[in-house]
């Protein structure tokens, strides 16, 4: 390693990173704080995050301690920046892309629970053990990542995985260079030998050549030979108490180091991925409302509503000028652009380029969000491709072009503008496309030549490169209304009843033996319906949300027992053998809880209930077994307790009938069901909804 770059290790530093930091920095990432600016307040970040920003010469910021294996160059900063600064409303990838990335990259995900669910419950971990220590080193970056994550519209809290959905979670280049960083301070804190298969990512015989000499000190030593080696090391490292259990319920724990290490391993692929997109090309995109926000809807009787979105690619006079002052290449990116064109790969746009390519460049819009609300129309938007809505932009200087969205208002229900007000959201997605991108043959090229991934992960890394490498923004339009006369309120109540005991009698050895399994299970729910809000009207049929409070109580017990007789001691002297285990299962849960109505004009309905999420519930374990007979009396057993999340059997139910049309305006019914195959459990609804 050259002089220079080993410096930029050496020279961490141990800084204390408290909240106020934390604070100060996400301010100072504000588009509005000044481009300058926002490139200092990355550059901080990195480092706090133990990523130092090294030129090439010198380290312009040194890393705190412990530091990451790679480094950060100038321009990869300025490309960060560019994106940082609208944290939120930017984003790359969801939480749940991030979870199909790493299971496509050999994370080994436990199977039943969706990727990103379980990403979930590690970032919650990973940020409630910065709260526990925020004055630690390693507490910075999962406090700045909440602190980012809460930036965002709408906002999201990552130290409650329950809040949100994992598709609601945006993360930009900056978060996901950080969470991969964080495990690869873990690392180098520990005592690990370094890596010895470095062509795992630079093949020998480019690896060994120039520029990509210089180049693999900004990819770093990430990839170790053994990951159980690395999953050791990590597991014995800094790892709190918080982010130690979601591993556990990731399939992580300490028992399966094994996974830990391919984790870590595939986590550390695509934050290297994420570096090779930041220098590949640093265009900025964001996304305004160009009307009133909020916006309230027109009556079916008043004139057509429309709401624009338009999509900005590039910067203001004032951030163009500092934009230029930080754009001088230095000789680390002259050094990885070099490397990566060896790879066949051709530099690409970036802001310098608007004034000139603009008019081959395209944004491709999406409605994410809110389509009973608005809706993208053909008549009054400029669609070159249609059925992808996409359009192409119009240069407005020699640094910006844009392109608007136009998106219809869908009309209020009712005759006039009366009843309670209630807010929907409409959340638009642009994608800007600049210039061609390479081929994924090209990408795949490089993955399997210069950086050394066989024909598989090649081709994986590079279908995921091209899926995070145009730059995506988003906005979100707040929608208000007059909750039209029809809404729904009552009770739902569902309850389920398991009750098995069998008891078997065999003959072990000319003995009797004799096995008993028993089970009770038992649930209660309630959902108190509220109000609800008509969703839309589709022909004949309408659908209403029905929005309300839950509550839920479990009860399971399992218990097994077995008896047999044996000879022991000497001939002819039998002993009594007694086995038994239990374990009871005791939990609940309550929270708002929504369902879906789904009318027929001729009366019929459904209704189903939204799913819970796992239930927080406490298990007692116990077993004991005795032995007795004239000559000898054992007795043995144990008893433990623990935490932990079950899944209930009552919500996610549907139930369904027709009005009686005497009484219009009552949904009411009931069914007990006998399920199992010896009829051993009882399933119960009730519901009771009126019409306001």
């Amino acid at each position: 390693m050259a002089p220079a770059a080993q410096s930029a290790r050496q020279e961490a530093v141990v800084r204390q990173p408290r909240n106020e930091t934390v604070e100060r920095l996400a301010s100072r990432l504000r588009a509005e704080a000044g481009f300058s600016n926002n490139v200092s307040a990355v550059r901080e970040a990195l480092a706090l995050g133990g990523v130092a920003t090294w030129d090439g010469k010198q380290t312009i910021t040194p890393a705190a301690a412990p530091a990451a294996s790679s480094l950060a160059i100038p321009e990869e900063t300025v490309a960060l920046a560019l994106e940082a600064r609208h944290r939120a409303t930017a984003g790359r990838l969801t939480l749940a892309q991030l979870g199909e990335m790493l299971r496509d990259l050999g994370w080994p995900f436990k199977p039943g629970t969706p990727p990103g669910v379980q990403l979930q419950w590690i970032l919650e971990g990973w940020v409630k053990d910065g709260f526990a220590a925020p004055n630690q080193p390693l507490s910075f970056a999962p406090l700045f990542a909440q602190k980012l994550a809460a930036t965002q519209k709408p906002p999201v809290n990552l130290a409650d995985s329950r809040s949100y959905a994992p598709e609601e979670l945006r993360l930009t280049l900056l978060e996901l260079h950080l969470f991969a960083s964080h495990f690869d301070r873990l690392r180098e804190a520990g005592s690990a030998p370094k890596a010895s298969a470095r062509s795992s990512w630079l093949g020998q015989t480019v690896y060994a050549a120039s520029p990509c000499e210089e180049a693999k000190k900004w990819w770093g030593d990430k990839v170790v030979k053994d990951a159980v080696d690395w999953g050791q090391l990590i597991a014995g490292e800094a790892v709190g108490a918080g982010l130690d259990k979601a591993l556990g319920l990731a399939g992580l724990g300490a028992g399966q180091i094994a996974n830990l290490g391919k984790a870590l391993t595939a986590l550390n692929i695509a934050g290297t991925l994420s570096k090779l997109v930041a220098v590949y090309g640093d265009v900025q995109l964001a996304v305004t409302i160009e009307s009133d926000n909020p916006i309230h809807k027109m009556l079916e009787s008043e004139p057509r509503l429309l709401s624009g979105f338009k999509a900005t690619a590039g910067l203001n006079d004032v951030e163009w000028e500092e934009y230029k002052k930080n754009l001088a290449p230095s000789e680390a990116w002259q050094a990885v652009r070099d490397c990566l064109a060896t790879a066949g790969l051709p530099n690409l746009p970036n802001l310098a380029d608007v004034g000139k390519e603009a008019e081959a460049w395209s944004v491709q819009w999406r409605l994410i969000k809110g389509m009973p609300h608005g809706f993208m129309s053909l008549d009054v938007n400029d669609f070159y491709l249609p059925g992808q809505w996409e359009m192409k932009v119009k240069r407005e200087t020699d640094h910006s072009a844009s392109a608007m969205l136009l998106i219809d208002i869908t009309a209020e229900k009712g005759k006039s503008h009366t009843g309670g007000v209630k807010k929907g959201q409409v959340v638009a997605e642009a994608a800007l496309e600049t210039a061609a991108p390479p081929s994924i043959g090209t990408f795949i090229g490089a993955m399997k030549g210069p950086l050394g991934l066989g024909q598989s992960l090649a081709e994986l890394c590079a279908g995921w490169i091209l899926e995070m490498f145009p730059p995506k923004a988003y906005a979100v339009l707040d929608v208000t209304y007059h909750e039209p006369a029809g809404g729904w309120s009552g009770t739902i109540s569902y309850t389920f009843r398991k009750a098995v005991d069998n008891t078997v009698t065999d003959n072990l050895g000319f003995f009797p033996a004799q096995n008993r399994d028993a089970q009770t299970h038992s649930e209660d729910f309630t959902l108190q319906v509220g109000y609800s809000q008509l969703e839309t009207t589709t022909g004949p049929e309408e659908i209403h949300r029905l929005n309300g409070d839950a509550n839920l109580t479990y009860f399971r017990e399992i218990i097994n027992e077995s008896r047999t007789k044996k000879e022991t001691c000497r001939r002819g002297n039998i002993v009594d053998l007694t086995y038994s285990s239990r374990i009871e299962t005791r939990g609940g849960w309550a929270g708002p809880l929504r369902a879906r109505l789904m009318l027929q004009k001729g009366g019929a309905y459904e209704v189903t209930i939204d799913t819970l999420p796992l239930v927080p519930a406490t298990a007692v374990s116990e077993w004991s077994q005795i032995s007795w007979s004239a000559c000898e009396q054992q007795n043995t057993g144990d008893k433990s307790t623990s935490k932990r999340e079950v899944a209930a059997a009552s919500p996610g139910k549907v139930f369904s009938g027709k009005i009686d049309p005497r009484e219009p305006d009552l949904i009411k019914g009931s069914y007990e069901r006998k399920l199992g195959s010896g009829n051993d459990t009882t399933a119960k609804m009730t519901w009771n909804l009126m019409r306001k």
